[in-house]
C-alpha cells in the first residue's frame, strides 16, 4: 500500500448484513420452513414454560414443601419461590 493513499491497509470488517433471499428460490423456501418451524418452537416453548408454573403451582397447592418442588422442577428454591409470589402465571 501506499503511504499517501491515506488507507491504514486493514480492511473494513463486515457487519452481519445478509442479501435478501428471494422467496420463490429453494432457498428461499428452506427458508420459509425454517422460520415457520422456529415460530411453532417458540409457542410450544411457552405453552410448556406455563405448564411448568402452573404443576410449581400444583404442587405447592398440594402441600410439598419448595425445596422438593424445586427438585423437581429442576430449578432453584427461590426460583420456585419467585413463581409463587407471582399473582398469576406469565
Amino acid at each position: 500500500m501506499r503511504p499517501d493513499s491515506g488507507r491504514s491497509g486493514f480492511r473494513q470488517r463486515r457487519t452481519h448484513v445478509r442479501r435478501p433471499v428471494h422467496p420463490d428460490s429453494e432457498q428461499g423456501r428452506e427458508l420459509a420452513a425454517v422460520l415457520e418451524r422456529l415460530e411453532l418452537a417458540a409457542d410450544q416453548a411457552a405453552a410448556w414454560g406455563h405448564e411448568h408454573e402452573s404443576l410449581v403451582r400444583q404442587a405447592f397447592e398440594l402441600g410439598a414443601p419448595q425445596h422438593q418442588i424445586a427438585a423437581h422442577a429442576q430449578v432453584a428454591q427461590s426460583t420456585v419461590s419467585r413463581m409463587l409470589a407471582r399473582e398469576s402465571a406469565p
